[in-house]
């Protein structure tokens, strides 16, 4: 079976069991009452697997031993399926050829039936087994809300408001967003910038520094900040809009109504609406929800935060109005973490102790989150070889534990379809800063299992190579070389 989280696992036996051909091979109809149950079982256990294995991530003893449990089962399950599979392709390849046929008739019968016999036997002693670890499953597991791409849905809110003197390092981003913001566009009465890139980089905050910038207050004079997150529901985002015009909960109204509301309000008026955190790829969603605010006075602007590059293509119809946002320099990642970590942000003169900080900072890759996190926790300690302790030794651990960083990191991963996630979670196995070709990722993909293609025509290096694009939209690689064609080598 090829290696992935335990929810992938499951589902890909979910996938075995539904097109197990049980009339074709010859088992005991009574054995599909069987599957059924061995199916639902699967899938219970699966809807408690995302709860399970983020409780194991923080180091709870029971649940890893539970899992462990599990895992030796669902792989006991996938070896039977397998070996069914493999029975049930040679019959193929033994009645396509006439004399094989013919020697089967002979001497086969009785084996088919005993393997029918050992078969069902087998179905229902794994699923036996499976409900027995179910029943013994620790009961503080919750079940956790998938969509139909296997996407696991959290909640995450966001606001408006920041002080802008405590934002460092966005000076330039922010001038460059402040004047795409106030210029004009004579296409359309209303135009979007996108803001893009991987968590934690400081969409959020780039967003609401030039939301309370005073020119654009000054310009764009009605405002509305909304946090999509998760779920692109047109007729809850306007509400929220309305909401955040009005300052009032919003009757709860058909969409019509709630529409013609919205039109009234900003018909006329020149605004700027935020949009942040947006994960809908959908191009037929997003124009049913952006038709609603046309009628806004010619300069109106909507602002899109998003960590996939799609996402941004799909909300921005000109590129020069997608704004990639990138890590922070090696010079503004330590100001901000001098600032943070050293008291008054003066930089100490003890130049060993600065020499550590600065490979501390190195090992942060320019993301703000991370940066401003570590400097919390060491501000107060200037000794040396404690920052020389936890340069080699904690900081790794640090940012698995922080409970501000990795959520905000691990978001895009558990956003991604379940198919990926596995051939991201296969990357692990290179070291960190490696250089990944991209056709020999495809190709170790490839051996591990990991392509599925909806239609069997396509080839697995397409497949692949849809793939490793999903996660380079999804900023899950970093800085990618193009050949002379403008294709993705690495």
């Amino acid at each position: 079976m090829a290696e992935g989280t335990l929810f992938d696992i499951a589902e890909n036996i979910l996938k075995q069991l539904g097109s197990l051909a049980v009339h074709e091979i010859g088992l005991a109809m009574s054995v599909e009452d069987d599957i059924s149950q061995l199916k639902d079982i699967v899938s219970t256990i699966q809807g408690i697997l995302l709860d399970a294995e983020e409780q194991q991530s923080k180091k709870n003893n029971e649940v890893t031993a539970w899992l462990h449990r599990l895992k030796d089962a669902f792989y006991d399950a996938d070896d039977l399926l397998d070996h069914y599979y493999t029975q049930f392709q040679k019959q193929k390849v033994m009645t396509a050829n006439k004399m094989a046929k013919k020697v089967r008739t002979c001497f086969s019968k009785s084996n088919n039936c005993a393997f029918s016999f050992k078969m069902a036997h087998r179905i229902k002693k794994i699923k036996e087994r499976l409900e027995s670890i179910y029943n013994a499953r620790p009961p503080y597991l919750n079940k956790r809300l998938v969509d139909e791409k296997g996407v696991v849905n959290f909640e995450r809110e966001t606001h408006s408001f920041v002080h802008i003197e405590k934002v460092i390092g966005r000076g330039d981003e922010k001038n460059n967003l402040t004047q795409l913001l106030l210029g004009s566009n004579d296409d359309e009465n209303v135009s979007v910038i996108s803001i893009y890139g991987f968590g934690g980089l400081g969409k959020t905050t780039l967003a609401q520094l030039v939301y309370n910038d005073i020119n654009v207050i000054r310009y764009l004079k009605l405002r509305m900040w909304v946090c999509v997150s998760n779920e692109f529901n047109v007729k809850l985002i306007v509400e929220k809009i309305i909401k955040s015009i009005t300052d009032k909960e919003p009757e709860k109204l058909e969409l019509d109504q709630s529409q013609k509301h919205l039109r009234k309000e900003i018909e006329g008026k020149i605004f700027l609406l935020v949009l942040d955190d947006v994960w809908n790829e959908n191009p037929n969603k997003w124009d049913q929800l952006k038709n609603l605010l046309l009628n806004g006075a010619r300069g109106s602007k909507i602002l899109v935060t998003t960590r996939i590059e799609q996402v941004a293509k799909i909300t921005s119809k000109h590129s020069n109005h997608i704004y990639l946002l990138r890590e922070l320099s090696k010079d503004k990642s330590w100001f901000l973490f001098k600032q943070i970590a050293f008291e008054y942000g003066i930089e100490p003169k003890d130049s060993i102790l600065v020499e550590i900080g600065k490979e501390i900072v190195a090992k942060c890759g320019g993301v703000p989150l991370v940066i401003v996190t570590i400097a919390h926790l060491l501000y107060g300690n200037n000794k040396e070889d404690d920052w020389l302790q936890f340069k080699d030794n904690e900081m790794s651990k640090i940012i698995q534990k922080e409970s501000d960083i990795l959520p905000i990191l691990k978001l895009s991963y558990d956003h991604l379809p379940s198919h990926l996630k596995q051939c991201f979670a296969y990357c692990a196995l290179f070291p960190k800063d490696y250089k990944i070709e991209k056709q020999n990722l495809i190709h170790l993909w490839m051996a591990q299992g990991f392509l599925q293609g909806s239609n069997k025509k396509e080839f697995l290096e397409d497949i692949g190579n849809k793939y490793f694009t999903a996660l380079l939209l999804r900023s899950f690689f970093q800085d990618p070389e193009y050949d002379e064609w403008g294709n993705v080598i690495a």
